[in-house]
């Protein structure tokens, strides 16, 4: 496995990690968080982001997904600021840097893969804190069980990161995998998952990670490695309605203020009649109307309120049988078409105008569908999703060499340059070598060979790290095809010598 570790080159902390990992890892380079969003990604299976939020170079303000394409470990708070710049259902935003040491242990757990061949372990069983059982809308047990991920860290420290639990599972691309001990609630999520992103909370360095803590971070590069090209399904555009039972539950706490204004913060002006001022009645409210809720607005000004149409149709807003309901009556004339192809467009977020190719374009999706409020209260298809590309060479790999040629046309030439990229102790032989098979590059498509290869000097022959090798071409085309004869060595054994065949497409 060969990582990129993104975080504030030159600290300490950053030496740990790097350190921590080499010994893990086939592989660690290294590059800074002021580069994301234009990061060459040639060799690399894993990236990991970590760093200090409070100092040192800090990542763009704004990223797309696209900026971190490779399965992906967000190490604590950093990581959680770059989960929130792209948008994830994980990170700061909708959750708390207030985790400790401690991972909690439910009869599930141990069954996920992260734990697969991790030490013995001990746990120790702890009264729940005061501040998960004040969320009265949850249920939480009277205990925990808890086993320590890193040592514990000096008192009143908690650097941790958790995100929150509420519509977090409402795409298919998220998965909870660890909770632990923090501020807020018991099932906020310390470790978990949303497409290729594995958000690891816990954020003390690795020189404090327990046996425990290291094979299971370990662990989860591995796990997350199994997700390289899942596209993130949901991002956080709008607040799930779930965050509701929260604000709705803390309506009989003696320190919240006068329900009305409770209730303000979350409807506004218009708060829907029968919910009450205990948060008895609010809860019962809720779960009579959950279905029929939606929010409108921007992100953090927005206001929940009930979709009048979806009671009238009396169908949830996320039931499949709505997408089914509607679709028959996108063509019906009267009160009934109208209100569906508001529905439609509302919800589905495709045109209404052509009944029958809705109608076909739904048979076709039904069975790859999902509903998320974080995405905005609306069907997804997942089939309808971009696929992920990533933004690096093609490179070709030799064992432990990897060849890439870029090119650039100037006049009648083309002008290449062959990249070869060793991993750490290895090298290849320059032509001259006599301990060694020389590498050769051997021009196969149709050009002429107007300047040979030049390989960089060196005293012994022998070449580590990226190899750059220039050479010119004249012929027709823009695309070049190379044959790179090879050989890769460490200091106690050779690969095989193989052949590698590249291609080269010029850019203006």
């Amino acid at each position: 496995m060969r990582a990129l570790y993104v975080g504030q080159p030159g600290t300490d902390r950053a030496g740990h990690w790097t350190t921590f990992l080499s010994g893990n890892l086939t592989s660690v380079s290294v590059a800074s968080l002021t580069d994301l969003g234009a990061l060459d990604f040639t060799g690399i299976d894993l990236v990991i982001v970590d760093g200090d939020t409070e100092a040192g170079p800090q990542p763009p303000a704004e990223l797309t997904d696209a900026a971190l394409p490779l399965p992906t470990v967000l190490i604590g708070a950093m990581g959680g600021r770059v989960s929130d710049a792209i948008g994830l259902k994980l990170g700061w935003d909708w959750g708390c840097r207030c985790l400790n040491h401690q991972a909690i242990i439910d009869d599930a757990t141990p069954a996920h893969p992260i734990f697969t061949s991790v030490p013995q372990f001990t746990t120790q069983v702890i009264g729940t804190p005061a501040n998960f059982l004040e969320y009265v809308a949850k249920t939480v047990p009277p205990q925990l069980t808890v086993a320590d991920i890193h040592a514990a860290p000096p008192e009143g420290e908690l650097p941790g990161l958790v995100s929150t639990s509420a519509g977090f599972l409402d795409s298919p691309d998220c998965e909870h995998i660890l909770g632990g001990i923090n501020m807020k609630a018991h099932d906020y999520n310390a470790v978990a998952r949303q497409a290729r992103f594995l958000q690891w909370g816990f954020h003390d360095a690795p020189s404090s990670l327990t046996e425990l803590g290291k094979a299971l971070f370990v662990n989860c590069l591995h796990y997350i490695l199994s997700y390289g090209g899942a596209p993130v399904e949901a991002l956080r555009v709008q607040w799930s309605r779930d965050t509701l039972p929260t604000t709705l539950g803390f309506l009989d706490h003696p320190m919240a203020p006068e329900p009305k204004v409770l209730l303000a913060s979350a409807f506004g002006s218009a708060i829907p009649d029968g919910i009450g001022a205990t948060a008895e009645s609010a809860l019962a409210w809720y779960d009579r109307n959950r279905g029929y809720l939606r929010r409108e607005g921007t992100h953090n000004d927005g206001n929940f309120m009930i979709d009048e149409d979806l009671v009238a149709l009396g169908l949830a807003n996320d039931d499949p049988a709505l997408v089914e309901t509607l679709a028959v009556q996108l063509d019906e004339e009267g009160a009934d078409g109208e209100r569906a192809r508001r529905l439609w467009q509302r919800y589905v977020r495709r045109p209404a105008l052509d009944a029958a190719a809705e109608r076909a374009w739904l048979a076709k999706h039904r069975d790859r569908m999902f509903f998320s409020d974080w995405a905005g209260y609306r069907w997804i298809a997942r089939d309808d999703l971009p696929v992920l590309t990533i933004p690096r060479m093609s490179a070709e790999e030799a064992g432990p060499a990897y060849l890439w040629p870029t090119a650039n046309r100037v006049g009648d030439d083309l002008r290449l340059v062959l990249h070869i990229m060793l991993r750490p102790g290895f090298y290849v032989y320059a032509p001259g070598a006599s301990d060694g098979i020389a590498t050769t590059i051997e021009v196969v498509s149709a050009h002429t060979v107007v300047e040979p290869p030049a390989f960089p000097e060196s005293d012994d022959f022998h070449l580590y790290g990226e190899v750059k090798v220039p050479l010119t071409v004249r012929g027709e085309g823009n695309e070049v095809e190379l044959a790179v004869r090879i050989q890769a060595c460490d200091e106690q054994s050779c690969t095989p010598p193989t052949t590698v065949e590249v291609r080269a497409v010029a850019g203006d």
